[in-house]
């Protein structure tokens, strides 16, 4: 009886899932029936082109997806009214019901200027957004001293549509690279123009390696640029926004306005501190199973992880120090944190005091800030002072006075080498077998029978290979920096809508660093080596511009330029080495050798250009735009472009009062 109890209670019970996961199939198979895929394509209003990253997501729901590299999406949809919201990086947010349809085609509008924004233009000139040509966008200055970055240009990532910011990887300081809308150039460089109160900033356009195997970067004059110093940011992004530049804004231009006191009474005192910390993010996964070897075979000089497999076993000491006085064996075990815990916190601390005073006529605007950042890589680290002066004042009813005074002067340790230089410490790091500790490499060095100094490492003499922190306390850099940035300028009004513009302006950076490699640091200078170097250079630049401006009673209005510019830059330098010969080993200095290797150079270059440009503009909506150039340089050349545009919003307000 019981079993026929026990046999009827399976009976019901596995009848009852069999029916239950019948039922869920179907249900399965129903919802997934109902289930449709919504397709197509998210472009920009303002220029037509395809916005890849566009993040799509089905309204009140989780679910979503990504536009691909041409701005095409795929996504599944439940039955029903659904709803797809679109978002991306500085565009707005928009949300559009899908219906019926398989295909949704969205075009997504800027967030940036409003219409009646102003926008500061080439040669530091302000116009209303809708008399612009091309696409333009502010960015607000407070935002740059949140979060503040050692270098102010990175405070421009997720802020501008169109803009792609690398960050750069030599540690503190170093430069950036910006591409505006896709690069124009498979060689040469693809990056903006930055221009400071109307005047091009020296030597801000560079920051890449030394070579495409990498190498130390260069410092570029705009990351030191400090930011409570600025105003305003404005982003010129199209083929005309910076024509008057010529080449040299080819790829757009970066205008940045520093302040100047306007508007203040009496005296004014402010304070800011700022601390932010950073730590890595994303790090190369290794395989922590086999060990030190090949073939599964232990080898205590191989820079190979293909050894036996790592279980604690004791296994021979890998040291090559003769006098070695440690355990003659260790534990053959896995330290996967070896790559995570050679980082430090990376920490930047910035204080700024800013003092305005002034009146109705004169306004004076002066800062002081010191800061200080240590790279997550140890020893890496950067000082920084600058002294900031701005005066402004309106002598009469018909002339105004314009002057700053900008000295920097930054000091960068250790500097750290990029891609698959020998001296990046990055490359040693990743040779690292991971059955030896951080703890034990730190043992970096010793001396031998006869006194010499001699790099700890487990395969002597490796072609590539170092001790990792050899490299960080027995290789090093010390690059300083001094930069001058000055301008005046005078504006007289002729009369109501005449005026004439000179100004002058002075660039000077003066700079100096050295290298040097202890004994024993292989391939790069097994007998030790360094090197200084010392450059100067400086720009002159003498330009006047004469402007006019008119309206004629409502209908046509004209704001109209012609101006020129005279301006020079010279170069100096001296390099010198000694040719990885060091007498004494050890003591840095060009005087230590029998084989000084050096050489001086200088160089100077001269334009002359004449330019001029107008905005014609018809009933405040309908706007021709022409500019146009000639440079006199060797060899010398004009270029003329014309744009026409039409503001809508204002077009639309003129059908509806007529």
């Amino acid at each position: 009886m019981e079993k026929n109890t026990l046999f009827a209670f399976f009976k019901k019970n596995v009848k009852r899932s069999l029916y239950i996961t019948f039922l869920m199939l179907f249900l399965s198979a129903v919802s997934f029936a109902q289930q449709r895929t919504v397709t197509g394509t998210v472009t920009g209003a303002d220029d037509g082109m395809t916005l890849p990253g566009v993040s799509i997501i089905i309204k009140g729901s989780t679910k979503g997806t990504v536009t691909d590299s041409n701005g095409k999406y795929s996504l599944a949809i439940p039955a029903g009214d659904v709803e797809l919201q679109f978002s991306f990086v500085g565009f707005n947010t928009q949300t559009v019901p899908v219906g019926n349809s398989s295909t949704v085609d969205v075009v997504l509008k800027p967030s940036f200027i409003e219409m009646d924004e102003v926008v500061v233009t080439a040669l530091g000139i302000k116009k209303d957004k809708k008399e612009i040509t091309y696409a333009a966008q502010n960015v607000d200055a407070k935002e740059l001293s949140v979060a503040r970055e050692v270098n102010v240009v990175n405070s421009l990532a997720g802020k501008v549509a169109g803009l792609d910011l690398t960050k750069g990887s030599g540690g503190v300081g170093s430069a950036s690279r910006i591409v505006l809308r896709g690069n124009r150039s498979m060689t040469g460089n693809n990056q903006p123009l930055y221009i400071i109160d109307g005047v091009p900033a020296l030597g801000a356009s560079n920051g890449g390696p030394s070579s495409e195997g990498g190498g130390y970067p260069s410092f570029s004059a705009i990351s030191n640029l400090n930011p409570d110093d600025i105003e305003s940011i404005t982003v010129l992004k199209g083929a005309n926004a910076a024509a008057l530049y010529g080449s040299s804004a080819q790829n757009g231009a970066i205008v940045i306005t520093t302040k100047t006191g306007k508007g203040s009474k009496g005296l004014g005192i402010e304070v800011s501190s700022n601390l932010s910390v950073e730590t890595p993010l994303i790090l190369t996964k290794y395989q922590n199973v086999y060990g030190q070897g090949s073939g599964g075979m232990y080898i205590k000089n191989s820079e190979f992880m293909w050894g036996p497999k790592m279980t604690g076993q004791m296994v021979e000491h890998w040291s090559p120090n003769p006098n070695w006085d440690g355990p003659p064996q260790y534990k053959y075990e896995a330290h996967p944190d070896n790559i995570k815990d050679f980082f430090d916190l990376g920490v930047n601390v910035a204080n700024t005091v800013a003092i305005t005073t002034g009146n109705e006529k004169t306004q004076a605007y002066t800062s002081f800030s010191n800061t200080r950042s240590a790279g997550i890589v140890p020893g890496n680290k950067l000082r920084r002072n600058s002294f900031n002066l701005r005066l402004t004042s309106k002598l009469s009813d018909k002339l105004s006075v314009d002057a700053r005074l900008t000295y920097v002067k930054q000091e960068i340790d250790n500097k750290v080498a990029t891609g698959d230089a020998f001296t990046n410490p990055m490359r040693a790091l990743y040779r690292q077998p991971s059955n030896i500790s951080l703890a034990e490499a730190k043992n970096y060095e010793y001396y031998d029978n006869d006194g010499n100094l001699l790099q700890h490492y487990w395969n002597p003499h490796s072609n590539g290979g170092e001790n990792v922190y050899w490299m960080i306390n027995n290789t090093g850099t010390f690059d300083n920096t001094d930069r001058i940035n000055a301008f005046a300028s005078m504006k007289y009004e002729f009369s109501p809508g005449l005026s004439l513009m000179i100004r002058s302006a002075y660039n000077r950076t003066l700079s100096w660093g050295k290298v040097w490699y202890y004994n024993d640091t292989y391939t790069i200078a097994d007998n030790g080596d360094y090197r200084v170097n010392h450059s100067n250079s400086y720009d002159i630049g003498n330009e006047f511009l004469f402007n006019y401006q008119k309206n004629f009673d409502d209908v046509w209005s004209v704001d109209a330029s012609f101006g020129g510019k005279l301006s020079k830059n010279t170069w100096t330098g001296l390099n010198a080495d000694v040719d990885r010969s060091l007498l004494k080993a050890n003591l840095f200095s060009i005087g230590n050798t029998s084989n000084i290797k050096g050489r001086d150079y200088s160089g100077e270059t001269q334009k002359n250009s004449l330019y001029g440009f107008a905005t014609i503009g018809f009933k405040n909506f309908l706007f021709l735009d022409i500019t146009g150039k000639r440079l006199v340089v060797n060899p010398s050349f004009c270029k003329l472009v014309v744009f026409l545009s039409i503001s809508r919003t204002c077009m639309d307000y003129y059908r509806y009062v007529r």
